[in-house]
């Protein structure tokens, strides 16, 4: 081989890893990025539990099956003692409602969900 055509081989083989190290070091960062991404989403949105006697009304509509009306009705209606109590009392949250909700709720404020030991 002439020892051009080696130069310019060996050019190319420099050139190639470098565009492989380029290439990993994108992957990894793209994958740390991501990581960190999902971390984030979990840590903002884990369930924080909600006192109903004492949240406002944004969040006792982020509960599931509460929107405006019925976070207006808790507002209006509470204090509740527990949530059977809450079910009872407010028009528009039955048995089905209430078990997507327990395990949101904390009337108490011990950190605890209340239906759930």
């Amino acid at each position: 081989m002439s020892e051009a055509f080696q130069k310019v081989l060996e050019a190319r083989q420099q050139r190639t890893a470098a565009e492989a190290r380029t290439k990993r070091l994108f992957y990894i960062l793209g994958a740390a990025a991501l990581i960190f991404a999902v971390v984030f989403i979990v840590w903002r949105s884990g369930n924080k539990l909600i006192n109903p006697n004492s949240a406002t009304r944004e969040q006792l509509m982020s509960l599931p099956e509460v929107g405006p009306e019925i976070a207006d009705r808790i507002l209006k209606l509470r204090p509740f003692t527990d949530a059977n109590d809450l079910e009872k009392r407010v028009p528009g949250i039955g048995p089905k409602s209430l078990e997507k909700m327990k395990p949101l709720l904390d009337f108490n404020n011990d950190g605890q969900a209340d239906c759930c030991p």
